[in-house]
């Protein structure tokens, strides 16, 4: 028989498969609302608000974009839908870039447009590029 993921969890997991499934926002919950229950925003206006959702192991040791649910199987970044949530649609081709170059945050404060151009500006300027950390041992 098949499951969902809830209970795929708990059977990999050795948890009680009979416990109910609660739901910590209604399934009609609206994008904004399901954006902010997974938001630490508890630093304030000026912090990172970190995506405390789920968030797959990373392949390297740099950090993953967070990413989440945005209807049907649909999911989208959680900075581009905090962009789109906050300031309206994001125009075709333009990247929503992070000011403070941490890939979990959503905070729309920290975010900017620009082009694949800009944002690798950006990156020069801030002394990140892979290449810009001295040899590899």
């Amino acid at each position: 028989t098949s499951m969902c993921d809830a209970h795929k969890w708990r059977r990999l997991n050795g948890k009680d498969m009979d416990a109910p499934i609660r739901r910590l926002l209604p399934r009609n919950a609206s994008l904004r609302d399901r954006l902010y229950a997974c938001l630490d925003v508890s630093g304030g206006p000026d912090a990172c608000w970190e995506w405390t959702g789920h968030r797959r192991a990373p392949r390297t040791s740099v950090l993953e974009y967070a990413r989440m649910g945005v209807g049907g199987n649909r999911t989208g970044y959680v900075h581009r839908v905090s962009w789109a949530v906050h300031y309206g649609p994001i125009p075709d081709g333009t990247l929503v870039c992070h000011r403070c170059d941490n890939p979990p945050c959503g905070n729309p404060a920290h975010l900017f447009l620009g082009t694949h151009t800009d944002n690798m500006a950006d990156m020069l300027a801030k002394g990140r590029g892979r290449w810009q950390h001295g040899p590899s041992l």
